[in-house]
């Protein structure tokens, strides 16, 4: 009786050892997947730039003429390289915990007061009307004051300003309710594609696009968005109607545009 509970036990821990190594290699072959979508994507988004380099440099090499056109393609298209590189950088050490994030109270009204400084000239160069809502009693969060501002929400309106046409609008508000509060940045821009919509906050898929006056990005905004928001505790939720989805009319729908909401925990007073 002894030796066959020996034997029950025996065979136990050799399937619980064979199904952690089954479980191991799942993830190792997982991991292995997403890094290939994630090279693939970065080889994708890094490739145009290269070639703006490629045919600006062919162009001065043979041309009499003014050569800094060519030069201010290459500066730009090197730019958009070096963001590139610096958001694979930031989302690997974020999601591998390299970033040490130190959650305190931060002030929303802050936060919010300091977007015009940022966008505002981005903004009026489009001739985009940004409007960021001033709280008369001011919510705390519990969040990284440094991460809230530069990652998260300066990605959020960039990236709300970028795909959003020229005279369009931008606004940012805040608010609470209970333990909760709400940060929302909203636009009547051109939306997000639906074939888009489910892949937005993952790296590994390419959601890459031009903004609407031709401006690039990495791809990576919005991953980066969600990995901190998700460290800070709090979630992300995001509503878009793509403009090039028709109304019954066949015209441009009138409610075209995206809303993107954060939850975070809140904070009573800036010591809790």
């Amino acid at each position: 009786m002894i030796e066959m509970v020996l034997m029950s036990l025996a065979l136990a821990v050799r399937i619980r050892k064979i199904e952690a190594r089954t479980l191991i290699a799942e993830m190792e072959a997982k991991e292995k997947e997403n890094l290939q979508h994630l090279l693939r994507m970065i080889s994708h988004d890094i490739s145009n730039p290269l070639s703006i380099i490629k045919s600006a440099t062919y162009i001065a090499r043979r041309s009499e003429a003014d050569a800094r056109p060519q030069i201010s393609r290459v500066e730009k298209a090197a730019q958009s390289i070096e963001g590139i590189i610096q958001q694979v950088r930031k989302y690997d050490a974020v999601r591998s915990g390299k970033i040490s994030l130190t959650l305190s109270p931060v002030s929303l009204r802050k936060a919010l007061d300091d977007i015009p400084f940022y966008f505002s000239e981005r903004a009026e160069r489009k001739e985009i009307t940004l409007t960021c809502e001033s709280l008369d009693d001011d919510i705390w969060v519990f969040a990284d004051e440094i991460a809230l501002t530069h990652e998260v929400l300066n990605n959020l309106v960039s990236n709300a300003i970028k795909f959003t046409r020229l005279g369009g609008r931008v606004k940012v508000s805040a608010g609470a309710l209970g333990d909760q509060a709400w940060i929302r940045v909203e636009d009547n821009g051109i939306g997000i594609p639906k074939s888009l919509l489910p892949q937005i906050f993952h790296a590994s898929y390419p959601t890459t696009r031009q903004g609407t006056s031709d401006e690039s990005g990495s791809g990576f905004g919005m991953p980066l968005v969600k990995t901190f928001v998700e460290k800070f505790g709090g979630d992300i939720s995001i509503m878009s109607r793509d403009i090039a989805e028709k109304d019954d009319d066949g015209q441009e729908p009138r409610d075209h545009g995206t809303i993107i909401t954060v939850r975070l925990k809140r904070s009573a007073t800036a010591s809790a």
